[in-house]
């Protein structure tokens, strides 16, 4: 048999995904079992506590099931990621109990994290090249987490302040770095 025979589509997922209204369908009736979860539990919590995590639940809940490709998911799916680190940065705040340097330094430490990780999540789609911005980005990000990662074991002998730091600083830089298209 000839090799054109058998065409090989360009996306293989395609013939196994829902069409985009049954993907909207299905997001929305998660969002809304998500809510009616929250709802139930009563577990004492500030209001604004509860929208933090359903504004979370729905920005990691999003590239999972959305699978379109287009513009407007992009577009929603960064709206998403703003909107969760707003609420991830707010509740973080708003909880802050102790403001000596090692604690500030942990909080930074956690939103430069999570900042970097939600965005992979939600930013998959969007395509950047690996140049010279990237690189300088990753490295100020590098800077930053080292500092504060510093700051944070500082408390330690100096060996394992500077060499773990040092460790930690690079898996992170490696973790952020693009990854290249294959």
């Amino acid at each position: 048999m000839k090799e054109d025979e058998f065409p090989i589509p360009k996306r293989l997922e395609d013939a196994y995904r829902f069409k985009p209204a049954t993907q909207l369908l299905v997001y929305i009736v998660l969002l809304v079992i998500g809510a009616l979860i929250l709802s139930v539990v009563k577990l004492g919590w500030p209001l604004d506590l509860y929208i933090v995590i359903f504004v979370v639940y729905a920005a990691l809940l999003f590239p999972v099931v959305i699978k379109i490709e287009n513009q407007w998911k992009v577009s929603f799916s960064l709206g998403l990621y703003g909107a969760a680190m707003a609420a991830i940065i707010y509740w973080t705040v708003t909880l802050l109990e102790s403001f000596d340097l090692r604690s500030v330094s942990l909080y930074v430490l956690f939103l430069l994290i999570m900042t970097v990780e939600l965005f992979h999540h939600l930013g998959e789609d969007i395509a950047y090249e690996e140049d010279k911005k990237v690189y300088i980005g990753v490295a100020i990000l590098s800077v930053i987490f080292f500092i504060f990662l510093y700051m944070f074991l500082s408390a330690y002998d100096w060996r394992i302040t500077v060499f773990g730091s040092i460790l930690a600083t690079i898996l992170f830089a490696y973790a952020i770095l693009p990854e290249k298209p294959i």
